[in-house]
């Protein structure tokens, strides 16, 4: 055992970018979920373009019922992403994606959405190439098919920092036996004039004990410390909707409870 008895976090990734500032980390993390979302966005309007395009062409030239049932589907479920994926939440655009998320609770998985656009550019490619062009087929759905791969990729990386957080409050509470104080501690949203109230951690909360138990020295286990982790940057908004979406069990994922909280800690990885 080394002669400072510390045991590196198996989940941090090598010494890179001690240079950079937190801030700057920060505000690279954010842009790169705006990007996404707009990739989201731009990959729905792609695959609603091919299936209308593929629809007229097969209306004007040779009527095929199965093939326009394939560019039917593109359409339908094209204009539903690109509803669930809109970057604005004007009138009652917010309800219909909060039932479309109910609806398909997949899509509130980054990787879920991942797989769901690799499966829908697959989908355009073919049904294009076949009854459009070769062009269009390449122009939308192997863009499709990219953003969705490289969705899957992004919600892996965001799932590992989910788990790394997990990892170490596991620590924290010596192998999550007093959760709940930890809960205690953080869960201000839960005290009202003095009185309990059975509410739970909001997302900002949250983001606090993740920040704790990341940048600053874990508690002991078994005599050996888990050290800070210099890298770490705090989960932004969007994160933190994602993550909400999947270990919070009330349907309305504004607020952890002490019992969602235990049971993910106590967990394995959870899919983002």
């Amino acid at each position: 055992m080394p002669a400072n008895d510390e045991e590196r976090d198996p989940f941090i990734d090598g010494q890179g970018g001690g240079e950079r500032s937190k801030k700057k980390k920060k505000q690279e993390a954010g842009a790169l979920t705006v990007l996404m979302t707009r990739l989201w966005f731009g990959s729905a309007c792609c695959v609603f373009l091919g299936g209308v395009l593929g629809l007229v062409t097969l209306v004007s030239t040779a009527f095929d019922p199965p093939d326009c049932l394939d560019e039917v589907y593109l359409v339908l479920f094209g204009f539903l992403m690109m509803l669930h994926e809109s970057p604005v939440d004007v009138g009652p655009l917010g309800e219909i994606k909060d039932g479309i998320a109910h609806q398909a609770m997949f899509l509130t998985r980054i990787i879920g959405r991942g797989a769901f656009f690799t499966f829908l550019g697959t989908m355009t490619f073919f049904t294009t190439a076949e009854n459009v062009s070769i062009f269009v087929a390449l122009t939308l759905g192997l863009f499709v098919i990219l953003v969705g791969m490289l969705s899957i990729v992004y919600g892996h990386a965001k799932t590992r920092q989910l788990e790394r957080v997990r990892y170490r409050i596991y620590l924290e509470t010596q192998n999550a036996a007093d959760v709940r104080s930890l809960y205690d501690e953080y869960a201000n949203a839960d005290t009202d004039k003095g009185t309990r109230v059975a509410r739970g951690l909001t997302k900002d909360e949250f983001n606090k004990i993740a920040d704790f138990v990341m940048k600053q020295p874990s508690a002991t286990l078994q005599g050996r410390r888990v050290t800070a982790d210099k890298n770490w940057t705090s989960f932004d908004s969007n994160s933190l909707n994602w993550i909400f979406a999947a270990i919070v069990s009330n349907p309305e994922k504004e607020y952890l409870s002490a019992i969602d909280l235990d049971v993910w800690c106590r967990g394995s990885w959870t899919l983002l």
